[in-house]
C-alpha cells in the first residue's frame, strides 16, 4: 500500500466533481479549528485518502491550507480570502443609503458597480429600479465592458497606467452601438479627464437609447472602491444631465467621506 508521501506525488485531479469535493474539504476544515487529519477527512467525507490527497496538495502549495504534525488547518491565504468576501458582502449595505438618496433625487434606476479585475468587466452588485414606466432596466448582477460604459470607464480610469494600457491593447474594442468609442487613444484621453474630474458620462455607447453617469466612491487610501451610477433613457438623461450629474457626484463624495470642491461641477459640465 502506498504511503501518504507517495500518494502526494501523484497527478492532481481536475474535474467539476473535484471542485465540489474541494468545497466539502473547506467546510470540514472550517468546522475543526484545531485541524483535521487525512484519516478524519476521509471518514467525514466518505472519500478515499488517495483522492483527497490529490485535492489537498495544490491547496497546501498555494497557502490556502497548512499541513502540520499530520493535520490540515486553514492557511493565511484562506483567511485573507474570507475577509475579502465578508467585506464585499458588507459593502453594499454600507453604501445603500447613498443609493437610496440618488434614486429619490433622480427617480431613475441607480446602480453600484465594482471592477472585476480578472474578467476585466464592470459588475453591478446593487440597484434600485426607477418607478417610471419608461426606464433603464438591466437586472442586478449584470456585467458590462469597461471601455463602453460610464461605470466601466470610471473604474478603468483609476487603475494603474500599465493595467490600462494592457486592457486597451488586449481587449477587442468592438462597437456596441454606432456611438461606441473604440479608438484606444481616444479612450485614454477620456480616462485622463475622468480621473481628474471624478465623473464619467456615457450616452448611447453601450445601449441604444440609454446612458449613464458614474462617480467614484473612494476608499480611505484614495483608491476607488466602487462606482455610483444613475442610468436613464437618453432623452431624459440629456434633459436632466446637469441635475443628475450634481446628484451622483455629490452623493458619491458623501459616501467617500469627502465634499465636492467649489466649482468642480462647473468644470465637468464645461467638458461634456
Amino acid at each position: 500500500m502506498a504511503s501518504e508521501q507517495d500518494e502526494e506525488q501523484r497527478p492532481q485531479a481536475s474535474s467539476p466533481r473535484s471542485a465540489l469535493r474541494i468545497f466539502g474539504l473547506l467546510e470540514a476544515l472550517g468546522r475543526h479549528g484545531e485541524g483535521v487529519s487525512l484519516a478524519q477527512l476521509s471518514n467525514e467525507l466518505s472519500s478515499p485518502k488517495s483522492s483527497l490527497l490529490m485535492l489537498l496538495r495544490p491547496i497546501v502549495a498555494e497557502g490556502y491550507l497548512v499541513r502540520a504534525e499530520g493535520r490540515y488547518i486553514l492557511g493565511p491565504r484562506m483567511y485573507r480570502l474570507a475577509a475579502e468576501l465578508l467585506n464585499t458582502r458588507r459593502y453594499p449595505r454600507a453604501v445603500r443609503p447613498y443609493l437610496e438618496a440618488l434614486a429619490e433625487r433622480t427617480r431613475e434606476t441607480v446602480y453600484l458597480a465594482v471592477l472585476d479585475r480578472e474578467m476585466k468587466l464592470a459588475t453591478f452588485i446593487d440597484m434600485i429600479e426607477s418607478p417610471r414606466t419608461i426606464k433603464f432596466d438591466l437586472p442586478l448582477g449584470f456585467t458590462r465592458p469597461l471601455y463602453a460604459t460610464a461605470a466601466g470607464r470610471l473604474l478603468l480610469a483609476f487603475q494603474e497606467p500599465a493595467w490600462q494600457h494592457d486592457y486597451l491593447h488586449s481587449t477587442d474594442l468592438k462597437p456596441l452601438t454606432t456611438y461606441t468609442t473604440t479608438e484606444p487613444e481616444t479612450i485614454q484621453r477620456d480616462l485622463t479627464a475622468i480621473r481628474r474630474l471624478k465623473v464619467a458620462i456615457s450616452i448611447d455607447e453601450a445601449v441604444d437609447g440609454g446612458g449613464a453617469i458614474a462617480a467614484p466612491i473612494m476608499g480611505p487610501g484614495g483608491e476607488v472602491e466602487a462606482a455610483l451610477v444613475v442610468a436613464a433613457p437618453t432623452t431624459r438623461l440629456r434633459k436632466n444631465l446637469s441635475s443628475y450629474q450634481h446628484a451622483v457626484v455629490e452623493l458619491a463624495a458623501e459616501a467617500s467621506g469627502a465634499s465636492v470642491p467649489h466649482g468642480h461641477l462647473d468644470d465637468v459640465e464645461a467638458e461634456v
